[in-house]
């Protein structure tokens, strides 16, 4: 009867311990993390209601904002916000486009979109920062284009349309 107490509580904490362990994507996410940060990207988690035209599933999504913040903000300028809809045939396809934007001005924006993740699904590019919408599905490797596509970002010019 020892022996099955003791077992048991051995059982009891091995269990524990493995629950409160991180699991291999949760050690991939930290370093990829710990990378972005180290390039001076800021980093917000937050939820949000997708349109079911992105086909992630219904209802709220988790995701991580990767914000590279503009050395000076920009005056006069007004955000930018795309947003991945595989279907979409706007001004870049598969991406809706919020605001009037000539297609000349974003002619360059479609070649920094399709530096990014597959599973990038919002980009926003305002007077303050720019900033892309992740879920984390990648590997250390997608933080260098994502930080690459950030700062290309960073210099495209930002002006829209008069109405």
């Amino acid at each position: 009867m020892t022996y099955l107490i003791i077992a048991v509580v051995v059982l009891y904490l091995v269990g524990t311990i493995t629950w409160v362990m991180p699991s291999r994507r949760d050690k991939k996410q930290a370093a990829m993390r710990a990378r972005a940060k180290q390039l001076g990207l800021q980093l917000q988690y937050k939820t949000k209601e997708l349109p079911r035209g992105l086909d992630r599933g219904y209802g709220a999504v988790a995701y991580m904002q990767y914000i590279q913040p503009r050395p000076q903000p920009l005056e006069g300028a007004t955000v930018l916000k795309l947003l991945r809809i595989p279907e979409e045939e706007g001004q870049i396809p598969g991406w809706t486009v919020s605001g009037a934007f000539m297609d000349e001005f974003l002619a360059p924006f479609e070649a920094v979109l399709a530096g990014f993740p597959a599973d990038v699904f919002g980009v926003l590019v305002g007077p303050g920062a720019v900033a892309i919408e992740w879920q984390e599905k990648g590997d250390l490797d997608d933080i260098e284009r994502i930080y690459n596509g950030l700062s290309r970002l960073l210099t495209l010019p930002l002006v829209e349309l008069e109405r």
